[in-house]
């Protein structure tokens, strides 16, 4: 073609006048292309077709470049110098085409217009409805069933039967699992309540991978994830109380205790109701008490994630609801039937940080100002009626350690409530005129009930290792050392043939040693064996063994009776091995015992620190398998939500009974029910069976990490004065 002949899209699309009519538009580019190339008369109606569909394709463009020609230009300069073929239009029409009839959905040259038609199976689900709804234009060769199973979700859709519809459709889309769907219809289990759900979900420590397999196994008994997801959100406050950061998670304590009282009020609604009723009342008063504290973890995973701060150190800031009662506590409506259970201690922050001295007073005193503020909170019921709650708190999960940082002192030696020197602790005449003066503020923060296992045990261990030399650790040769390493060796060997322990051997990290709480327990329970490998007296054992169970033990204790029993233990320990020094926290449970329990609102073994320290591991596990690695801010507030999750006080409440169905119970000696202020024949005890595992709380060993950064506290601080004068 000569360049006379040659038109290109650029040239038409200059004749396409905003201003004009469409049909103006093409008469225009008409007229440009037969002027330029000589258009047989046959193929006059093929060019304003073929100017058509250019026009449209133009608009198209236009709209798109934003009606700006610069842009245009830009964008469409490959398509404008697009040449436009008139090969076809410079011949006449043959006669073959010419006797072809045209049919509305072809073109003048016997194309099919339009989209080209599809088998009803390759149709869409709607498309497939509409043609089934006019019966004429369905093929006959059709699928039967599912022309049927369509006409009748379209009559159920028009008679408004919209689970119907919803269940013809899965029908529709899932003819193939047709086995499966029968299987599940003859399933006679009924589908899971959502709190049930949630505690199946927790109470296993599920990832969303592991219970999407189990729920598409039996969709008929376990509700979809998506649901899960959904009910979470209800295990937790609401989201604007929440704070966020790289290296911290925490919740305002007046939205935790709003959302931990309306659970615990949805747990007793019922009998709270009678009561009302019964009383002729409207609404009533409450009181809630909780144990609150703090304790650090160290030895934490640390991830390849931008930030300043360090992983590897983990504070977690906790409270655990103890009682709800009558603010006249005339009447007690809920008690925490597990208070030293993970299932029951909610976080209030999770910091990653070292838990130092300056950082302990810190986070206490913003945690003391936050529970001056509280408000009371008013949780309706039925009926317009509707309860009251305050809230009390005390400071008892803690170890030795913050204790000592609480009261203001760093010496982890001296006794944190007669501020007695291990010298004075360890002299009878002391013991005889008694330990004053008495800081009663350090009364109320407890005695560790979970530590003093390992304390009294290490204790006695440490007694075990020097009973040839008999002096303290302060006085030893070269020699003497060498003594006490044989000897230290041995004891380690009698306990493993006795017991199959490894006791005081270092953990990897530098993160305490394998003396844990459980190990302890386990020793203890058999005191004849103990006093054989250790070669201590027994009947020191067994006293031992009494108190510690009295102060884990769940029930009001007498502290007259008790507190006698302490002080004759602690004669018979001196008078046995005044040679060496008692450790500050042997000498507060044998010395104040029943002073800590007058100062106590609630039984010791209740206000342990037990759930506290369990939860560490949980914090470690969560991290590594149920929390997000994208950043640390995704991390850290991932652990938290699942630690709110599991703490829960409805979903917690759920599967107590299998959860305690695991464990095993024992009676209490008859020394300890002696203590009791109520007695009863049976009665749990924290001495548990420790070979049997608990599916949550007890994952793993309770303590793993203790003490770890900071002297032993059996040996004499040297900046004390008189640590190194004689006193018996």
């Amino acid at each position: 073609m000569s360049d006379l002949l040659k038109v290109t899209y650029s040239d038409i699309v200059k004749t396409f006048q905003v201003t004009l009519e469409r049909s103006e538009r093409i008469q225009n580019a008409c007229a440009l292309v037969k002027k330029r190339v000589k258009i047989h008369d046959d193929r006059v109606e093929m060019l304003e077709e073929r100017i058509s569909n250019l026009e449209n394709n133009f608009k198209k463009r236009w709209q798109k470049a934003g009606r700006i020609k610069e842009r245009f230009l830009t964008l469409n300069k490959s398509w404008l110098e697009t040449e436009f073929d008139v090969n076809l239009l410079l011949k006449p029409k043959s006669k073959s085409s010419t006797v072809v009839r045209r049919d509305a959905g072809t073109t003048s040259s016997g194309v099919q217009r339009g989209r080209p038609k599809k088998e009803f199976e390759n149709l869409s689900e709607r498309s497939k409805r509409r043609l089934v709804a006019t019966e004429s234009t369905v093929d006959c060769d059709s699928d039967p069933i599912e022309k049927v199973l369509l006409a009748a979700k379209r009559a159920a859709y028009i008679r408004q039967e919209h689970t119907l519809v919803k269940v013809m459709g899965y029908v529709i889309r899932n003819r193939e699992n047709a086995a499966r769907m029968m299987t599940q219809l003859s399933c006679k289990t009924d589908l899971m309540s959502k709190e049930e759900a949630l505690a199946f979900f927790i109470d296993n420590s599920f990832s969303k991978a592991q219970y999407s397999n189990i729920q598409k196994e039996s969709p008929a008994r376990f509700p979809s994830y998506y649901h899960i997801s959904q009910w979470k959100k209800e295990c937790s406050p609401a989201e604007e109380s929440i704070i966020i950061s790289p290296s911290k998670v925490t919740v305002q304590l007046q939205a935790l205790m709003q959302h931990t009282s309306q659970r615990i009020i949805e747990v007793e609604k019922e009998e709270i109701s009678k009561y009302l009723d019964s009383n002729n009342l409207d609404f009533i008063k409450m009181t809630l008490l909780s144990s609150w504290g703090l304790d650090g973890t160290s030895n934490q995973s640390q991830y390849h994630q931008k930030g300043k701060s360090n992983d590897s150190n983990l504070v977690a800031t906790v409270t655990t609801p103890i009682r709800l009662s009558h603010s006249d506590a005339s009447q007690v409506f809920w008690v925490n039937p597990t208070p030293q259970s993970v299932r029951f201690c909610r976080p209030i922050i999770l910091e990653f940080a070292k838990e130092t001295y300056e950082f302990v007073r810190r986070t206490k005193k913003n945690v003391e100002d936050e529970i001056s503020g509280l408000v009371n909170v008013k949780i309706n019921l039925t009926d317009n009626k509707f309860v009251l709650i305050d809230f009390t708190f005390v400071m008892s999960m803690i170890d030795g350690k913050v204790l000592t940082y609480v009261i203001g002192s760093k010496s982890m030696s001296r006794c944190p409530i007669c501020k007695a020197t291990p010298n004075k602790m360890s002299s009878l005449k002391m013991l005889n005129k008694g330990f004053s003066p008495i800081n009663e503020e350090a009364l109320i923060y407890g005695v560790s009930p979970l530590h003093c296992w390992i304390r009294f045990f290490e204790f006695l261990l440490h007694v075990s290792y020097r009973m040839e030399i008999k002096i303290s650790w302060k006085r030893m040769s070269p020699e003497q050392h060498d003594l006490v390493n044989i000897r230290k060796q041995m004891i380690k060997k009698r306990l493993y043939e006795a017991f199959d322990v490894k006791v005081d051997m270092p953990r990897a990290g530098g993160s305490g040693t394998s003396t844990t709480g459980n190990l302890c327990r386990r020793v203890f329970s058999n005191p004849a064996k103990m006093s054989e490998a250790l070669e201590v007296d027994e009947e020191i054992i067994i006293r031992f063994v009494n108190i510690l169970i009295s102060i884990n033990c769940h029930e009001q204790l007498d502290p007259e009776k008790l507190q006698n029993y302490c002080t004759d233990t602690y004669k018979k320990t001196l008078e046995k091995y005044s040679w060496y020094k008692i450790p500050s926290s042997v000498h507060k449970v044998l010395a104040h015992a029943g002073a800590i329990i007058l100062h106590s609102p609630a039984p010791l073994g209740v206000l342990g620190e037990e759930g506290a320290e369990s939860r560490n591991k949980l914090y470690r596990h969560d991290r590594q398998f149920h929390a997000r690695k994208t950043s640390r801010e995704d991390n850290i507030s991932d652990v938290f939500s699942r630690a709110m999750m599991s703490s829960d006080p409805l979903i917690s409440t759920v599967s107590l009974y299998k959860r305690q169905k695991a464990k095993r119970k024992l009676c209490l000696p008859d020394v300890v029910k002696d203590f009791l202020v109520t007695k009863e024949e049976t009665i749990e005890s924290d001495l548990e069976n420790y070979e049997e595992i608990d599916v949550l709380g007890d994952i793993m060993d309770k303590l793993d990490h203790l003490d770890d950064d900071w002297k032993a506290d059996d040996e004499p601080d040297e900046n004390d004065s008189d640590s190194e004068t004689e006193e018996n």
